[in-house]
Parts: structure tokens; sequence; C-alpha cells
């Protein structure tokens, strides 16, 4: 499955049902589902509260951009590796809406480089 194309207006949501633990300043997600959990880093735990019940990544973006001492273009970078990675193992959703006016998300406005690890729970 390849990776749908992620901008500044896509927008993404956390999915329902999916379990968080913060320690430490890091995170834990579960998928009880799938089996499937996932570590984040500081800058992930960041970047998955900002994205919260739906956020357009330029606003993520902007609110990471703001939080930690990082190149922009590397920031972005980060950040869409790190949504194409929650993507696909079903952690969060993106959200179709309209991309001109309109629709504002909990998360549109201002809002490092996100980090994940992954591992199969046997």
């Amino acid at each position: 499955m390849s990776d749908p194309a992620l901008d500044r207006h896509t927008a993404v949501r956390q999915r329902p049902g999916t379990l968080c633990r913060e320690i430490d300043g890091e995170a834990v997600l579960l998928d009880t589902e799938a089996g499937i959990y996932f570590g984040l880093n500081e800058v992930g735990t960041r970047a998955w509260a900002l994205i919260g019940p739906g956020a357009r990544l330029g606003a993520v973006c902007d609110g990471l951009l703001a939080d930690y001492d990082v190149d922009e273009a590397r920031g972005w970078q980060d950040l869409v590796q790190l949504v194409g990675d929650l993507a696909r193992h079903g952690l969060v959703e993106i959200i179709e809406i309209e991309r001109t006016g309109g629709a504002e998300l909990p998360g549109d406005g201002p809002a490092g480089s996100p980090g994940s690890n992954r591992t199969a729970i046997p």
C-alpha cells in the first residue's frame, strides 16, 4: 500500500480507540485490535497531542517548530514520516475536508522532528 500524498492542508486525527500512555514525556500507543504498540519519543508525543481529535499537518508542524529547535524542512520531513507510519498502522486517520475555507478543525491555528518505533506484540 502506498502512502497518501501529505501536505500542509492534509487533516488527520487520532483513531478512536487507540490507547495512549505517557511516561516521562514519551508515549506508547496501543492498537488492541491489531496487537501493535508504537513508542513515541518526546517530539512524537507532542505531535500526537497536536493531532488530537483532528488537525491540519501544517498546524501540527508549526506547533512543533515553535516548541523545538529544528530546521523547518527537517521538521516537516520527520512529521510526514511519522504520520505515514501512524497511518499505515491504523493509529491515525486522514480526514477528507474541504481545503478552501470553511470547516475548522480543533487543531487549526498555531500548533522538532517526531520519532517513533513499533513492535508487534506476540
